[in-house]
């Protein structure tokens, strides 16, 4: 029998024999604080389940559980409390698969690593704390098996000494221990991500902690100096107040390990403070300190492996071994790879007397869609993890932001889990199947085929872009920018070939969606499911709509320059013409800021891009009735198309995120930050299956 539960069990011997079941008459051989859950994720009803304890070897891992199912009923067997939920949780999945009944026989299962972690990001571009969702998001861990939720925040939470500072929407202390408490009822660790010395612009771009940034030199004056997002290794303040942090974090997140960042530090030794140190030593020294005053509160310190594989691996410091060991105690390593499997990393880390964490990511950064092919690489990377006996694994959801959302990417973390709990030696191929009848009750291939259509970077869709464009680029095109001509003007010189064949694409996905996808989608319990899926298709028809319009208007334009002196009528009903068309696509940028605006409300993503999705209808007016106002004007020669472009809309450009961005942008405000222009990113391809 084949089975389709996320994630796979070891052992199943289930018969094509049958027990009605549509809930449960439930009864525990001892008090069990996960009895609310397991209530929770099973339906009352008349099946007899008995949840029994053992003090047997097979049940020695805490998560280990067995199942006998009967005509008389189920008895779940485990040696520990978690082991009675995730038995649980096999049960629900068993009645997704199976509808009102269940398979007679046995199971029986634990995991293959201890560590099964995702990481849900609320820093970068401020995404806004929406607790019901969050609420959600760790039942769904829950039902996947992952046992540790990573709350990526770096400074985005209201602590004490954080008071006021991390904007609208930040995590309240109240709001996270109310995680915790979830958290621990669903066997699931919360843990704080922060950042304690890179990745810190949005501190150092406060006033108040300005004087706690590592310059880029001996002559920097901070009253003019830009931003390198990185605090000082040696400034006592800057200890004090990390301290601090730390002290606050400790309090409220009861984890066993705090998660204090520690990766792309852009600037090292280089102020007056630290320039006779050496980049490593200063490192060293630095996450010392706090790795010993989270030790003082009997925690462990978790950081990023970036820093160190470069100072040891890729640019060895000649003593790199001997400084690396005076941090190993008490430190876990979380060596990251978007691309697949890095065991030379791993192995080092792992070699040297770390505890290591392989980390993978949904590459949300750089796909319009759901790239499927990264459970490949997810995949490639946990089974170094595997061989090589690590701590675990964790998935990260980089980066929820431009109406992309954790959400979206559910498939990924099913993908995570199935490795982490289950094993690496099976193909990804299934795993899109399954993981949409198990959440969402789809039948059949139409959410894997949503994914093939919207995200593979090969597909029909998006082969045409040149690669940097496959990904965030694309969604730049739509929630970054409030110029109406933007896509038009950076595409016209290479679109003329393709663009048909987009266009068809465009209408493929549409009626996958409208015919396939969304009736399955209807029939979903889930409080989410009517809307999650309908981001690329929003982004693609977007594009497309706009596209056509700026190149009809860029032709009805040009005609009207030819008639201008020599054909008045002809040139008033040109540029009407144009402007009609530029009102014209003023409904389908409401569509698309409609679902930004869903996204804000339902998962906290920035609100940047609401606010200049309704700054580009305004433009579309403005451009209307620049366009009239052109036809009064023509004793003067129209200026050029790209003139007009660039007069009337451009701004300066943003880099990819901007640090305190909920500073400058609100609805009174002409909204900033245009798209990040020509910013390079190169498409990830997936290890061979």
């Amino acid at each position: 029998m084949e089975l389709t539960l996320i994630p796979t069990p070891v052992r199943a011997s289930l018969k094509e024999e049958w027990v009605a079941c549509s809930g449960y008459s439930m009864a525990f051989d001892r008090e069990t604080e996960f009895q609310i859950s397991i209530g929770e994720l099973l339906p009352a009803g008349s099946l007899p389940l008995r949840f029994v304890t053992s003090a047997s070897a097979d049940f020695a891992n805490p998560e280990a559980y067995s199942l006998e199912i009967s005509k008389e009923g189920v008895c779940v067997t485990a040696g520990y409390d978690p082991g009675w939920l995730y038995a649980a949780v096999t049960l629900l999945h068993l009645m997704n698969q199976f509808g009102g009944k269940l398979p007679l026989g046995s199971l029986y299962d634990y995991p293959r690593m201890g560590h099964r972690a995702m990481q849900l990001t609320f820093a970068q571009e401020h995404v806004q704390t929406r607790m019901d969702y969050l609420r959600y998001a760790l039942h769904e861990m829950a039902k996947l098996k992952l046992n540790a939720c990573y709350l990526y925040l770096e400074t985005f939470i209201e602590l004490d000494c954080l008071k006021g500072f991390a904007g609208p929407g930040a995590m309240k202390v109240e709001e996270a221990k109310e995680l915790v408490a979830l958290g621990r009822r669903l066997n699931i660790q919360v843990i704080p991500a922060l950042n304690v010395m890179g990745h810190c612009g949005d501190l150092l771009d406060t006033q108040r902690f300005r004087s706690l940034m590592e310059v880029n030199g001996r002559d920097d004056d901070l009253r003019s100096y830009g931003n390198t997002a990185a605090l000082c290794a040696r400034n006592p303040k800057v200890r004090e107040f990390i301290g601090r942090l730390l002290d606050e974090a400790c309090e409220v997140f009861p984890s066993e390990l705090i998660h204090v960042g520690g990766d792309e530090v852009e600037v090292l030794g280089k102020c007056p403070l630290c320039e006779d140190g050496e980049p490593l030593k200063l490192y060293i020294d630095y996450f010392g300190f706090v790795r010993d005053r989270l030790r003082a509160h009997g925690r462990r310190m978790g950081i990023w492996g970036d820093i160190l594989v470069h100072h040891c691996i890729r640019e060895p410091h000649p003593d790199s071994a001997r400084l690396l060991s005076a941090l190993k105690e008490n430190t876990v390593i979380f060596d990251w790879s978007y691309n697949g499997s890095t065991p030379e990393t791993l192995e080092y880390f792992a070699r040297n007397g770390f505890t290591v964490v392989a980390a993978s990511s949904c590459n949300s950064c750089y796909a319009s869609a759901v790239w499927m092919d990264q459970a490949k690489n997810i995949r490639a990377l946990f089974a170094d993890a595997q061989r090589l006996n690590l701590m675990g694994g964790l998935t990260c959801d980089w980066i929820n932001m431009l109406a992309n959302h954790t959400e979206q990417y559910m498939a990924l973390f099913a993908a995570t889990a199935e490795c982490l709990w289950s094993g690496c030696e099976r193909p990804m191929t299934s795993i899109a199947r399954r993981f949409g009848l198990q959440k969402y009750g789809i039948q059949g291939d139409a959410l894997e085929k949503w994914f093939a259509l919207t995200g593979d970077a090969r597909s029909r869709l998006l082969r045409c872009f040149e690669q940097r464009k496959n990904g965030s680029y694309l969604r730049h095109c739509v929630y970054y920018t409030d110029n109406p001509l933007f896509f038009w003007k950076h595409n016209c010189h290479q679109m003329d070939s393709w663009f048909d064949d987009y266009a068809q694409a465009v209408q493929e996905i549409a009626e996958h969606y409208g015919n396939k996808l969304l009736p399955e989608l209807k029939k979903s319990a889930n409080p989410y499911a009517l809307r999650v899926f309908e981001g690329p298709l929003r982004i693609h028809i977007f594009l497309r709509a706009e596209y056509q319009m700026a190149q009809t208007l860029y032709a009805a334009y040009d005609r009207a320059a030819g008639f201008q002196y020599e054909n008045p009528e002809a040139f008033t009903r040109e540029m009407e013409a144009c402007a009609q068309l530029a009102e014209a696509f003023i409904p389908e940028v409401g569509r698309a800021r409609d679902y930004a605006q869903y996204c804000f409300d339902a998962f906290g993503v920035e609100y940047g891009s609401v606010l200049r999705l309704k700054k580009t209808e305004e433009n579309c007016v403005r451009l209307a009735n620049y366009l009239r106002h052109l036809i009064k004007a023509s004793h003067r020669p129209l200026p050029a198309f790209s003139l007009l472009i660039e007069m009337l809309f451009e701004r300066p450009e943003s880099v990819f995120w901007v640090n305190r961005a909920h500073d400058f942008i609100y609805d009174e405000y002409d909204p900033r930050y245009a798209v990040s222009g020509d910013k390079s990113f190169s498409y990830i391809f997936p290890v061979e299956d």
